[in-house]
């Protein structure tokens, strides 16, 4: 049975290593040198916004070397076109001519830009994201984020919780609806299941644990910092585990 000193020592673990996806993902100059992603202008720039959505929704089902080839495919076309009148014909013309069957990525990739593109061709995808949080209106832009080809549960609450994170919109999101800011994937689902003791479908498990992190009265932004760390920790373990090894060996010797 879970305690609440327990709850409460198992997050501030498990959030110190959501610093570290934050220091080692979220900092300015991984995002632009990895992503080509201006951070200083997500609220004024259409296409970093844009940039900055695709960074999450793009990767998803496969390894992240393939989605990131899919990704800068797509910013690779698309970077041209922004810059003028926007003709979406020529656009998936493009697209479908690069990314799909016997080249990189799948036809469903073109479908999920097209889609996005149609929808926020003319609209600042963040400064839209960042007002509906603002008017405490999460369920509905996540529906609508759901509602885009190719989007899943994962993809459109990894784009929140990062924007809520980067924004610092914590005090816009009550803790009923941190489960929109819970992506679950395989190293999240695992680390609940270990450590929580929580099973279920992805939608399960979102419900689940922001139900839990609500009860023990964890705060939104270490909620977030939380998803963040159970992340680092799966998609990481080997290499915390080697660094353990070696810090305890080296402990040893110098005893």
């Amino acid at each position: 049975m879970l305690t609440q000193k327990y709850v409460k020592k198992l997050v501030e673990i498990i959030c110190s290593y959501g610093d570290k996806y934050i220091q080692k993902y979220l900092n300015a100059r991984y995002l632009k040198e990895l992503y080509f992603i201006k951070c200083e202008k997500l609220r004024d720039d259409l296409w970093e916004a844009l940039k900055f959505f695709f960074r999450c929704t793009l990767f998803q089902g496969r390894r992240d070397e393939v989605s990131m080839k899919v990704y800068k495919r797509v910013v690779e076309i698309l970077e041209k076109k922004v810059k003028q009148e926007v003709n979406l014909i020529d656009v998936k013309s493009e697209l479908r001519r690069n990314i799909g069957k016997g080249k990189v990525g799948k036809g469903r990739d073109v479908d999920l830009v097209m889609d996005t593109l149609q929808r926020f061709k003319n609209k600042n995808l963040v400064s839209y994201s960042i007002n509906k949080i603002s008017l405490k209106r999460i369920r509905e832009l996540y529906e609508e984020l759901r509602s885009i080809t190719g989007v899943g549960q994962k993809t459109a609450s990894l784009f929140l919780r990062d924007l809520v994170y980067l924004f610092r919109l914590e005090d816009k999101v009550s803790e009923r609806d941190v489960v929109y800011l819970q992506p679950i994937d395989t190293w999240v689902r695992k680390g609940l299941e270990k450590l929580l003791k929580l099973k279920g479908s992805e939608e399960e498990l979102k419900k689940k644990v922001a139900k839990v992190l609500r009860k023990y009265s964890i705060s939104v932004r270490d909620s977030i910092k939380f998803n963040m760390g159970l992340w680092y920790i799966g998609s990481h373990a080997y290499d915390l585990l080697i660094s353990s090894i070696l810090t305890q060996a080296c402990s040893e010797q110098n005893f």
